[in-house]
């Protein structure tokens, strides 16, 4: 066979692939698209389509920096991609809808709290972790200390008091909070330790009190109601974006049935959460900006001298506080560190997906963990020597094979029951005679 013939038989093979792969193409799209629509004609009920929300989701508080917005629902805040990594791939877990109560906390429960004498109420404080521990995991946790026979008669009620980004002292000014208008649980549960580190640090490198709520959820909130026109077109964008984002997901759910169109509109979904997050920093950089303008003290705090020591310093003299303020009280103190993966003591045996997931040891949040951490550890001696229930659980992931982790310091379905579990074994193990 000549080089002429050679030539002429890869063409006619390159132009048939082309023109089958080109049938192929047109028939997964008509394939898809036939398919999508019966299925939507199928359907009664049409899917919720989230509406779009302007920023910000919080609204400053006067005594605890911030609370999330009454009557929002998780269901209306959170990416579905983040919902099934959060409960193991679970798309419509009970707790999505759970409704933010008046107080601005993701919980069924309000104050003032109808209690009955065999009613035994306890509090979960903290951030975002310990807000997951009490949504995720409230029947297995209350199931395990129902074993113990100093919960025998009692109806155990969990009360989800921690949110996202909370850090010390925030829990002790809601701890305050709750006694100044007669609401008074009988166990507080402080699980902290990454917010503090992480957050606080971040608030030193940016010149602000490491005591003041975390920079990046509360400043751009002082800014008060007047909007810059810059700022309306920062949430108009926003929430265009976030129109485009939930109609391709939409699309891209509607046609899943063909590997073109689901591709396409796929990629579109992506590219426009990454403008709804660039929206986002834009809008807290505009705000912060404006607010470090025109309210200097309100945002970074008084004149202050604090390094690391001070910040883990706040840490300790916190819980030592909630402690004293639960005993003349007679509510019951548990304080837990919370693991995380920049823990320099305690590495668990990462994944591939965590690895990809839990972020860069150069992240500033993750700097101040694996500067601090350890300086808590040490501090912690002193809350044992005053009397706290304290437990150390940054070590419960180090056997674990498993996937736990799926970002900077949140865990999903697995590592919240893993937390139940530990919490609950070290409550049931220093508990008062019944």
């Amino acid at each position: 066979m000549n080089r002429n013939t050679i030539k002429k038989t890869a063409a006619v093979v390159a132009v048939n692939a082309i023109v089958l792969l080109a049938i192929l193409l047109i028939f997964d799209l008509l394939f898809g698209a036939l398919v999508g629509r019966i299925k939507m004609a199928a359907e009664t009920v049409q899917p919720e389509m989230k509406e779009s929300v302007s920023l910000p989701n919080h609204l400053l508080s006067p005594y605890f920096g911030w609370i999330e917005t009454p009557g929002t629902r998780l269901k209306e805040l959170l990416y579905q991609s983040r919902i099934d990594l959060q409960s193991e791939n679970n798309p419509d877990p009970d707790w999505l809808y759970i409704t933010n109560n008046s107080l601005g906390f993701v919980s069924k429960l309000d104050i003032p709290l109808p209690k009955n004498e065999h009613d035994y109420v306890i509090a979960v404080m903290g951030g975002s972790v310990a807000r997951w521990f009490a949504l995720q995991v409230p029947k297995k946790f209350v199931t395990q200390l129902k074993q113990h026979r100093f919960f025998k008669g009692k109806n155990i009620i969990l009360f989800n008091l921690a949110s996202g980004g909370y850090k010390q002292p925030q829990q002790l000014n809601l701890l305050n909070f709750l006694l100044i208008n007669s609401f008074a649980p009988d166990m507080v549960i402080n699980i902290d330790g990454f917010n503090e580190a992480a957050l606080a640090f971040d608030n030193l490198k940016h010149g602000i009190s490491p005591a003041y709520p975390s920079h990046s959820h509360w400043t751009h909130l002082t800014k008060g109601f007047a909007l810059t026109g810059e700022i309306r077109k920062i949430l108009g964008d926003y929430q265009r974006a976030a129109k485009k984002r939930e109609r391709f997901s939409f699309l891209a759910q509607k046609h899943s049935y063909s590997n073109v169109l689901s591709y396409i509109f796929s990629k579109q979904q992506e590219r426009w959460k990454g403008e709804i997050k660039r929206q986002e920093i834009l809008y807290t950089e505009k705000s912060e900006t404006l607010a470090k303008d025109t309210r200097k003290l309100t945002i970074k705090g008084p004149n202050f001298d604090t390094d690391l020591n001070g910040i883990a310093t706040i840490w300790q003299r916190s819980s030592k506080l909630m402690y004293d303020i639960c005993s003349a009280n007679q509510i019951l103190y548990f304080h837990i560190l919370q693991p995380t993966p920049h823990d320099p003591d305690a590495v668990k045996p990462f994944t591939e997906e965590e690895l990809n997931r839990i972020g860069s040891s150069d992240h500033l949040w993750a700097q101040g963990i694996r500067l601090l951490y350890p300086m808590f550890k040490a501090k912690a001696e002193e809350l044992e020597v005053r009397g706290i229930l304290y437990k150390d659980l940054t070590d419960i992931f180090l056997t674990s094979t498993d996937t736990i982790y799926y970002d900077i310091c949140h865990f999903n379905q697995k590592g919240n029951e893993l937390l139940a579990m530990a919490i609950a074994t070290y409550i049931k193990e220093h508990l008062p005679p019944p």
